[in-house]
């Protein structure tokens, strides 16, 4: 339910069976030949390491002739486990790993690591936000059929978001938490019932010293956001123009933000996303909070 798009690359088969019971042995595996003929993976996965790994030697003896890898997952890569992986990467370095080899997902050593973390976070902010642009837009008009439209996964009959554009949602997911960490916010688990319960206060004027100016906080997010977008678009090549141009790589937006010919409507629309940034963070369970005080 949680990756709906795994249905489009696999066919999923859960089986319910009674592991402590006496009868298991002759239970196992469940199916018939044709059955075994048309499964491409095993996955195991048990609370308990050692019950898992019982389960999956036996897997591995009743379907050894059948060829089928078996995975087993395990809280701890160590023990006989440990051995079972080394082994592996041997045959793996050898070119001797046999089909119906047995692997060893660590469940901690694999996905407990900082990066691994970091960029799911960054994959979830980044698909909320697109989701909240597709929203936005639609409600403005917008084709579905626009190629910036398309859904983040590919659905039936229609090809998934283009990297290019996922890379433009990345770098927004990217810069948020950084913006925010530079401007004196911070973010931190959500413990608030409402997604609204952080707003950036749009009367609170702050002053710039580098320019001279106060202006408010949303203002001034919304300032900087536009500031990375445009050195983002300039290292890529793009340069300003009065009509859009991607082909060659003309943009009307691509003006500072005190310029007069930077439309209104673009300025609005970037303090609108700043605003919406409370939300997505609460949709990947995080919330923004205040470190210190502006003003």
């Amino acid at each position: 339910m949680e990756y709906p798009f795994l249905e489009q690359t696999c066919e999923i088969m859960t089986y319910d069976l009674d592991i402590q019971s006496p009868g298991f042995l002759q239970q196992w595996p469940p199916f018939g030949q044709s059955e075994m003929e048309e499964i491409g993976k095993f996955y195991i996965c048990l609370d308990d390491d050692t019950t898992a790994l019982t389960v999956a030697f036996l897997l591995q003896q009743r379907s050894r002739r059948y060829g089928i890898p078996i995975v087993v997952m395990l809280n701890q890569y160590d023990g006989l486990a440990k051995s079972i992986g080394w082994r592996r990467d041997e045959e793996l370095d050898r070119g001797e790993m046999e089909d119906s080899s047995l692997l060893v997902f660590g469940l901690l050593d694999q996905t407990c690591r900082m990066h691994i973390l970091g960029e799911g976070i960054y994959e979830d902010l980044a698909i909320a936000i697109h989701q909240a642009f597709q929203k936005s837009q639609a409600q403005n008009g917008r084709s579905l059929e626009d190629a910036e439209m398309a859904p983040w996964y590919p659905q039936p009959g229609r090809a998934g978001l283009a990297e290019k554009y996922k890379e433009d949602n990345r770098r927004q997911a990217r810069s948020i938490g950084r913006r925010l960490w530079s401007e004196g916010y911070g973010i931190e688990p959500l413990d608030c019932v409402e997604n609204s319960c952080f707003a950036f206060n749009d009367e609170l004027l702050i002053l710039d010293s580098a320019n001279g100016w106060s202006e408010s906080e949303l203002e001034r997010l919304a300032r900087l956001e536009h500031e990375d977008w445009m050195a983002e678009r300039i290292r890529q090549g793009w340069k300003p123009g009065p009509v859009r141009n991607r082909e060659g790589m003309v943009h009307d937006l691509l003006y500072d933000w005190h310029d007069e010919r930077l439309k209104e409507e673009a300025r609005q629309k970037t303090r609108q996303m700043i605003q919406e940034w409370p939300g997505l963070l609460a949709q990947v369970d995080l919330q923004i909070y205040r470190r210190k005080s502006r003003g």
